[in-house]
């Protein structure tokens, strides 16, 4: 699962980065600063996405704190820019999956260690 969710949130996070610096290129030429400066949000909440689904691999909870605080940074910006709401949801749900996968990582190291 941690695998999975890793390479899952790295192809994401590279989505999110390339439609975020198209919107910010865009709004540029289009001299709108609110769609730009949304964008640039887009582009930092990418990269927070790409740190936790780096992090997933070795430190799932850890993961899963960074994939929320992505959402929350997302859904600050989807007023401008409307598909940073879905990309926050995403991440939202990445991260009560990296909590989820901590947790049953643990819970079955601690079962192994009882028997």
């Amino acid at each position: 699962m941690k695998i999975a969710l890793g390479i899952v949130g790295i192809l994401l996070s590279l989505i999110v980065m390339m439609q975020s610096c198209t919107i910010t290129g865009l709004s540029g030429l289009a001299d709108n600063a609110e769609t730009g400066a949304a964008g640039a949000i887009g582009l930092i909440s990418g990269f927070i996405f790409f740190v936790a689904a780096a992090l997933s691999f070795s430190l799932p909870r850890a993961a899963g704190v960074t994939f929320l605080l992505s959402a929350l940074l997302a859904s600050a910006g989807a007023q401008d820019f409307p598909d940073l709401a879905i990309w926050a949801a995403i991440a939202g749900v990445m991260g009560v999956m990296a909590f989820l996968t901590g947790y049953l990582a643990k819970r079955k190291k601690k079962g192994e260690q009882n028997a």
